[in-house]
C-alpha cells in the first residue's frame, strides 16, 4: 500500500464511521458491493476519480485540487472544525444524564397530562447540557440537582415513598418541577459564560439527604 493510499483509505474509513454507517451501507450508496468497499479501507483498490467523488459525496465530503502550500491551513481548519473528545468529568455527568434521562422517559410514559410540560423541559435541557463543555464548578452543580430530580421523578410515582414520608406527591411534583426549571437555569448560564449568577431559588422542599434538618 503506497502512503498516499493509506491515508485515503483511513480518511474514508473513519468518514463513514462518523456518519454511523456500516460498509453494507455505504456500499448501497455508492452503487459499490461491501466487499469493494471493505478493499478500497484497506488501501487494496486505487479508485477511479469518478468513483472517489461519488464515495465522498455520499460521505458529505468534497474533493479539491488546492496548492501545496495551502495543505497545513486546509488541515488545521479541519482538525478545528472536529469536537474535542469529552472530559473525565464531562463523562462522567453524561453517565448521569444518560440515567436521567431513561428514568424521564419512562415517566413520561406513564404521566399524566400536568407533569408533561415539565418532562418536556428536562428532556430537552439534557440534550442541551450534552453538547456544553464543562468545568469541575458546573458538574457539581449539575450532579446535584440531577440527584434532587431523580428522587423528585421517584416520589410523583402513585405508591412512591418521600423521605420519612412527610411529604404529599403534589408536593414532590411542585418540587419536581423548580428542580427543572433550575437545572434549565443552570444550563443557560453555562451556555452564557454566567456560571458565577446567583443561583435560581430553591424548590418546594429538599429531597436529600438534608431534608428535615435544621
Amino acid at each position: 500500500m503506497t502512503p498516499a493510499l493509506e491515508i485515503f483509505a483511513q480518511t474514508i474509513k473513519a468518514a463513514r464511521e462518523k456518519k454511523g454507517l456500516s460498509q453494507r451501507a455505504l456500499a448501497a450508496k455508492t452503487g459499490a458491493t461491501q466487499s469493494h468497499i471493505s478493499k478500497i479501507e484497506a488501501g487494496a483498490v486505487d479508485l477511479q476519480t469518478s468513483s472517489l467523488i461519488e464515495i465522498a459525496r455520499a460521505l458529505d465530503l468534497e474533493l479539491m485540487l488546492i496548492p501545496r502550500a495551502l495543505l497545513p491551513a486546509a488541515q488545521a481548519l479541519q482538525r478545528g472544525m472536529e469536537p474535542e473528545a469529552p472530559s473525565p468529568l464531562e463523562s462522567l455527568v453524561g453517565e448521569s444524564l444518560d440515567r436521567l434521562a431513561r428514568k424521564v422517559e419512562a415517566k413520561a410514559r406513564r404521566s399524566n397530562a400536568s407533569q408533561s410540560d415539565v418532562l418536556h423541559t428536562l428532556t430537552n435541557t439534557i440534550a442541551d447540557l450534552r453538547r456544553l463543555r464543562l468545568g469541575t464548578r458546573e458538574v457539581d452543580q449539575i450532579q446535584r440537582l440531577i440527584g434532587q430530580i431523580m428522587h423528585a421523578l421517584d416520589a410523583t410515582t402513585v405508591g412512591g415513598r418521600l423521605p420519612n414520608e412527610k411529604h404529599s406527591i403534589t408536593e414532590a411534583s411542585q418540587s419536581l418541577e423548580a428542580y427543572a426549571q433550575q437545572l434549565r437555569a443552570l444550563r443557560n448560564a453555562i451556555a452564557h459564560g454566567m456560571i458565577d449568577s446567583p443561583s435560581a431559588p430553591q424548590g418546594a422542599y429538599q429531597l436529600n439527604e438534608d431534608d428535615g434538618h435544621g
